[in-house]
């Protein structure tokens, strides 16, 4: 008898580990799967949704980073031009009328490119980003509330219920919509036509804006479009093409060529609201901005 008992052990044994292992499964196996598809499930989302932004940022990349340029330009134009007065209503008569006129539409063209591209994106989950794409969608977000986001003027007793040198962003928004025609950003020729249709004053606003920018480059308005103007900078140093970059040196040279800038608070406020003040570029352009002369 004990000989058959001892005869039986293995099999008992190989039995209940069977058995164990056949439960083991019972229960791990749908729980793994279940696991495995929700990664599965969670890995294409991630992918796709990721292809989508990259699919946004390649068609509109190109022309962001070229409307950028020009408005760079024109503002460094600016910065060493303004004094001529070539921005205001009074002296832009005969020739001088186009310095304006091509101002607004640079300014506009460029923000309109940018909500463009934002407004492709708005389905999708652009949270889920590559790191570059990511920080890409961050300075589109940036860089408008240099000029629609009061919290610029942080520290400044700035009536918020006034634009008197910001614009609301809904109104800001529509006049960008103004600017897009079938998906495309309108060309400069359509846009003087537009703008001396009643249906179009609302570029007005953007117009009264620049062409109230004072020559001393004392007034809110100056502080704002110069910091936005160390930002754009920063933003082609990081996403343009090798002779877009702006140097550390130049940088700082044209900080020095105008007065000390007073919203340096404000602007460290939105870049940190935005989570992008780890960017070296923005650093090298805010210490620029924030230097003493």
């Amino acid at each position: 008898m004990e000989e058959l008992i001892t005869k039986s052990q293995p099999v008992f044994i190989s039995a209940i580990v069977t058995l164990i292992v056949l439960a083991i499964n019972w229960v791990i196996k749908p729980l793994w799967e279940s696991y495995f598809h929700n990664y599965k499930l969670r890995s294409n989302h991630t992918y796709e949704q990721k292809k989508k932004v990259k699919e946004v940022i390649s068609k509109n990349k190109i022309s962001l980073i070229e409307n950028a340029e020009t408005l760079n330009h024109r503002l460094w134009n600016f910065s060493k031009k303004i004094g001529e007065g070539w921005h205001c209503y009074d002296e832009t008569e005969g020739g001088k009328a186009y310095y304006l006129n091509s101002f607004a539409y640079n300014f506009l063209a460029f923000f309109a490119w940018a909500r463009k591209s934002e407004k492709e994106m708005i389905y999708i989950d652009s949270t889920v980003s590559e790191k570059e794409d990511l920080e890409l969608i961050k300075y589109l977000k940036l860089m408008p509330q240099f000029f629609c986001n009061v919290e610029i003027f942080k520290g400044k007793g700035y009536d918020d219920s006034i634009d008197s040198d910001h614009f609301f962003r809904h109104e800001f928004n529509r006049v960008l919509d103004l600017m897009v025609v079938d998906g495309e950003i309108i060309s400069f020729n359509v846009f003087l036509e537009n703008k001396n249709k009643n249906d179009f004053h609302d570029y007005n606003k953007v117009y009264d804006y620049i062409s109230s920018i004072e020559k001393n480059k004392q007034c809110l308005k100056w502080q704002s479009i110069q910091s936005f103007h160390f930002i754009l900078m920063s933003f082609l140093t990081k996403f343009g093409y090798d002779f877009q970059k702006t140097s550390v040196f130049d940088l700082n040279k044209h900080s020095s060529e105008s007065p000390e800038n007073s919203v340096t608070e404000g602007v460290n406020y939105l870049i940190e609201k935005m989570c992008l003040d780890g960017s070296e570029e923005i650093k090298n352009a805010v210490y620029a901005l924030s230097k003493k002369h």
